[in-house]
């Protein structure tokens, strides 16, 4: 494209004598047969190609390219001002020069919907300016796309596309209260970022796709402090999000994927990083060099090849209400020491590898019922765990029912006898529930109970009796089903199995399908027994009541020696 452009303005293009032409502070334009018409000394109308630089000296002004080409000579500027405010330039193919556009000192300017590429050094330069509006433009083979030096207050950046610059596509230094929004940056060329915070402060970057970086990251914060990061799209890149000597950020519903590093964090402190989806990366996050008091939460943090979580030398951080999924580790954490819960009742982490169970609550987990959290610790290592692991991904829904457990009072029950079992369910969500429950042996429905109410972050244990008349002798998987309630989108814990319960004769106590010696002996042993009672074995309470006695020995001599 350039070399054609380049053959076009050998024939076509208009030059000024002394290479500059000028827009005059009283509005007229030299020279005055440069291709720039203007009926109002408002707007300035291109009517043929330039090459030349233009030179600014009026405020108040509109450039407007008129899909004509403004072409350098590999050096100096393509468009220039200086002290100069409200300049507006759109339409415009600015080409080779070494800065495409250049700034300084001026404020309420627009760049709009103009073609900027191969400017040596910058596509668009801004020194010391504000309330900037930088929209809808294509900038792409530059050194650097945009830069800002010492330009705080309001200068905008956003809908823009930048392709193959040669180093940052954004770049911000010493520049603060700025915005950098919608802007699709990809494939830059060196080792560089898609967007660079430096010395900068203060700055909100968000809903940026930046993808195709192989020699660099998505987004670097160096010595920056509380900027906000957040609805960015990183991905295919080398790194996603570096963040160096920096402090007081706010990182936040970024998607971080496919990434070498998603997250490399060195010598920060007091950034809250949160429902960030960091995916499909080699290392998920990387904490390093003394890294404190950050807070990570609400972070899904999945399929990451080697590390979910890499922690060294980083302490007193704030790791809880995220969720690790199959990462290949989910963390590794070496001299440093961090809280991965809130306490009681806050929780901590939701861990995919966990295998606990949750049938207790409290702060020590000994009180009988759900909690949403695991009975046991989730550990890391010997200085680092999760005390109370969540038994579901975070954040958890408004509505949202599961089943925990289910418990039969036997594991042997005679046929047409009564075996009791207690399902206990758990309310994750945040308004009270009716709950409908469906106890099943194998696929047959054994017994429903409607309309349990359920208050939220609580637990009922709803008890069934299981009449075994009818049923032939074999093994029966328990299952209990809470019905999905109204707006509930997460039904994978709805239902809850329990192992196998064998529909037997009568008598038979270890469950070998008949009635015999080795039973009474089991009687025997159990006989006169209630339950917590040391030998209290609950298969011999044959006809259940509660306790084994002479009623139980009657019922075994019904049907001694007969079996299945």
């Amino acid at each position: 494209m350039i070399g054609t452009l380049t053959s076009a303005f050998e024939v076509q293009s208009v030059k000024a004598e002394d290479g500059t032409i000028t827009i005059r502070a009283d509005g007229s334009i030299d020279p005055p047969t440069a291709p720039i018409i203007t009926s109002d000394y408002v707007t300035y109308t291109f009517v043929g190609n330039i090459q030349d630089q233009i030179t600014i000296e009026r405020s108040n002004i509109t450039i407007d390219g008129n899909g004509y080409t403004l072409l350098g000579n590999a050096s100096g500027t393509g468009l220039y001002w200086n002290g100069i405010d409200n300049v507006t330039i759109q339409n415009t193919n600015i080409i080779d020069s070494v800065w495409g556009i250049g700034l300084n000192s001026s404020s309420g300017n627009s760049v709009i919907g103009n073609n900027i590429t191969n400017n040596g050094y910058c596509g668009i330069w801004f020194n010391s300016s504000s309330n900037n509006k930088v929209n809808g433009n294509n900038i792409a083979v530059n050194g650097r796309g945009i830069e800002f030096w010492s330009s705080s207050n309001n200068n905008s950046v956003s809908g823009n596309t930048m392709t193959d610059n040669t180093y940052s596509g954004i770049y911000l230094d010493s520049s603060s209260g700025n915005s950098v929004s919608g802007n699709n940056i990809t494939s830059n060329r060196y080792n560089t970022d898609g967007i660079v915070l430096w010395f900068s402060s203060s700055n909100s970057v968000s809903r940026n796709t930046i993808i195709n970086m192989y020699h660099g990251g998505g987004i670097l914060l160096g010595y920056s402090s509380g900027n906000s990061v957040s609805g960015n799209s990183l991905t295919n890149n080398l790194d996603g999000l570096d963040f160096l000597f920096s402090s007081s950020n706010s990182v936040s519903g970024n998607n971080i994927a496919n990434i070498d590093y998603g997250m490399r964090l060195s010598y920060v402190c007091d950034n809250d990083f949160s429902g960030n989806t960091i995916t499909n990366n080699t290392y998920g996050i990387v904490l390093s060099s003394s890294s404190y008091n950050n807070n990570f939460s609400e972070n899904s943090i999945t399929n990451n090849s080697i590390y979910g979580l890499d922690i060294f030398s980083s302490s007193n951080n704030s790791i809880y209400h995220n969720n690790f999924v199959d990462n290949t580790q989910q963390v590794v954490s070496d001299s440093s020491m961090n809280l991965w819960d809130g306490g009681y009742p806050s929780g901590g982490n939701y861990w995919s590898d966990y295998n606990g169970s949750d049938l207790h609550s409290g702060p020590y987990q000994n009180v009988t019922g759900s909690d949403g959290m695991g009975d046991v610790a989730y550990v890391i290592n010997g200085n680092n765990q999760d005390n109370y692991p969540l038994m579901k991904l975070c954040p958890w829904a408004a509505h949202d029912v599961g089943t925990t457990s289910v418990a039969t009072s036997k594991s042997f029950v005679g046929q047409g006898y009564n075996a009791s079992i207690n399902v206990m369910m758990f309310n994750y969500g945040n308004e009270t529930e009716n709950i409908n429950v469906t106890i099943c042996a194998n696929q047959t429905a054994i017994s429903e109970i409607y309309n349990v109410e359920l208050t939220s972050r609580n637990f009922a244990i709803i008890p069934f009796t299981w009449n075994t008349t009818g049923f032939a002798y074999g093994n029966y998987t328990i299952s209990a089903y809470a019905w999905p309630v109204l707006g509930e989108t997460d039904t994978s814990d709805n239902n809850f199995t329990l192992g196998v319960v064998k529909v037997t004769i009568p008598g038979d106590i270890n469950g070998d399908f008949k009635c015999a010696l080795a039973d009474l002996s089991l009687l025997a042993k159990a006989f006169n027994t209630y339950p917590g009672d040391a030998k209290w074995n609950p298969n011999a309470d044959l006809n259940g009541d509660g306790r084994v006695s002479l009623a139980d020995l009657s019922v075994m001599a019904k049907y001694f020696n007969q079996h299945c």
